[in-house]
Order: structure tokens, then sequence, then C-alpha cells
């Protein structure tokens, strides 16, 4: 299968830049893929390949595109001029929604992988108890910094200034009315103490997972927190009901299934996982066997401290998730699955 691709239009170190799966492809002159926004969103290169006799595309971003309020995003995340013949997809209620929107089984599920050439070859000492990585959009988020202070733990993030969680905006139980020196007031305002968590800002990728082997937990949330401008846009769309991935709109939030499960499989590290009304993690991992839920916020820390003092009677869990993560989760077993072989 040959790969066309372009991941300009994503983090510079998104998963998407190690999984490579360039390296993989082959001169076909028949079964091609179209890998990242860009490649897939290309004119010239959907002209140039459209003889092809298979053509798919590779996408994580579902079921981001909807709530963007652009119609360009929205079609072309829909497919709706039909040019591929099947879309592999990250959401799996969205491809289940577009499937009956276009009266035939075009869009399919599948897991971010991680490539087998960047999983750890040696045993890592933990170190630490506890690792979040991303941004802070919500509630979840601050429990989980505010959970994190009493252990040894890690922070990494894109940047503050990308924080959106309502406490920190205007009107939110942190704002103080303080100024800036310019005068004007601060568009949201962040304690210092959760500054100070911060690890690192825009790390590599590769340096995050260095310390994510070091460390017993990972905590996830495999969820959009949607603002109203992205409720609104949802709901402009005439059949959004049937999407399942919507059904909880009015509770401004979403599922989306995050690379951190697996990175923290293939690190051997334990993802802690908030339970939601989806758990769409279900449909790649096993919970009790494969990863471990916490029901709410309040119950986080004594988790925590469960699984960090007892460290020794979760390592098996750890060890499932890595066997199955390497018997199936690979980007070069995707890739196969993919190439339709």
């Amino acid at each position: 299968m040959k790969v066309v691709y372009d991941l300009a239009g994503g983090y510079p170190d998104d998963i998407d830049h190690y999984l490579k799966y360039h390296e993989m492809g082959d001169d076909s002159e028949t079964n091609i893929m179209f890998f990242g926004y860009n490649a897939i969103n290309n004119d010239g290169l959907k002209e140039k390949y459209k003889h092809y006799d298979r053509k798919i595309a590779v996408t994580g971003e579902q079921p981001c595109a909807f709530l963007s309020g652009r119609q360009e995003i929205v079609d072309l995340s829909a497919d709706k001029d039909d040019y591929f013949d099947k879309i592999y997809t990250i959401c799996p209620y969205t491809a289940e929604w577009l499937n009956r929107v276009h009266g035939k089984e075009k869009f399919e599920s599948a897991i971010i992988p991680y490539n087998i050439n960047d999983i750890p070859k040696e045993e890592y000492e933990k170190e630490f108890d506890v690792i979040y990585w991303g941004n802070i959009h919500s509630e979840d988020h601050i429990a989980i910094m505010d959970t994190m202070q009493s252990f040894k733990s890690n922070l990494f993030t894109v940047h503050p200034a990308h924080w959106s969680a309502p406490a920190f905006a205007p009107g939110g139980p942190y704002d103080h009315g303080e100024k800036h020196p310019s005068g004007k007031a601060y568009a949201r305002y962040i304690p210092p103490r959760y500054c100070e968590q911060v690890t690192k800002i825009s790390a590599p990728r590769t340096e995050m997972w260095e310390v994510l082997r070091k460390t017993k937990i990972f905590v996830v949330t495999n969820l959009l927190y949607l603002s109203e401008d992205h409720t609104n846009n949802i709901k402009a769309i005439p059949s959004y009901k049937l999407n399942k991935a919507f059904s909880h709109v009015d509770h401004v939030i979403a599922p989306q299934m995050k690379t951190r499960v697996v990175e923290a499989a293939f690190n051997k590290t334990l993802s802690l996982v908030k339970k939601d009304p989806w758990n769409v993690v279900e449909n790649w991992f096993e919970p009790g066997k494969d990863f471990v839920y916490y029901e709410n916020n309040e119950e986080l820390p004594e988790i925590i401290n469960k699984i960090a003092g007892n460290w020794s009677e979760y390592e098996h869990i750890v060890e499932n998730a890595y066997n199955k993560a390497i018997e199936n989760y690979t980007a070069q077993k995707l890739f196969k699955k993919f190439s339709g072989e």
C-alpha cells in the first residue's frame, strides 16, 4: 500500500509523527492510504490518485470536526464527496453514525497505535506515583491536579495559556479581578500553585515517555469538554441525535479515546481511567484486567494511594495491558490491517 501523508496540521509533537506509516508503505499503483488532515484535505493529491482501486484514510480527529461549526470541515470528516473506500477513525460512535448516513460500511473504528520501534527494551524502576499529560479543560482535570500534589507526580502540558477550565475563566472561582500590568483584565487567572506543578511545557513526547516509564499510574479521562459554541454547532447538524457520541451534549461532554491508555500500556504504566457514560476505552481494553476505573473525583486520592502503596498487587494488570498492546496495537499491526492484507 502506498502512503501519502502531511502531518503539518496537528501539534508539532503529536503522536502521529511517531507512527511512521510512510516507512511501511510501498509503490503500489492500486492501494493507497491518506494520513494526516492536510493530506486528506489536499484536492491535488486526491486528483492525482483518484484512479487507485482502493483509497483509504486514517484519522484520529473524530468527533471533533462536528464541533467546529465549519461546514467544509464537517463535509471533509464525513467524506461527503464519497472519495474514500474506507476511513479508519478513532470514534466508534461516529463511524456507526456516518455509515448510516452513507448507507454503507465506509467507516471503521481503529485505535491510535504505537510504533514498535519506540517500545522500551529495558525495565524501569518506578520512581513516581502518578502522571498526567494534557491541558486543563474541566473540573475533572483540576481534581487530578489537586490530587497529584499529595504524591510524587509529574504534569506535562502544551502550555497553561491553552487551559480553558471554567474555574479559570473570568467570573470563575479563581477570578479575583486581578489586572495585567497593562491594565487589562486577565483572560483567565490560574493560581500559581497549578503553574508550579507543571513539569515541562511542550516537551517532546519521547521525553514524556521516559518519565511515564518510571511512573506507576497514568490518570486518564477519555472525554471532550464542550463549550457553548461546541454544543450549538453540534445541534445545528440535522442528524446529530443519531450519533451516540452526542447523547450528552446538554451535559457538555462527548467521548474521545485518547492516546494515553495506549502510551501507558506500551510503557508499562497503569491507566487509571475516569468512568463516563460511554467508556469508549472498553472497545480495546478490558476494565479490571487491562486498566482500572475510578468513578468520581472524590475517590481519586484514595485510589491513587491504594495503588501506589500496593504496587505489586497491580503489576499483573500492567503486564496484561502490555501484552494485549504488543499483540494488537502496534503501528505495524494496524498498518497491515489498513492495507487490507
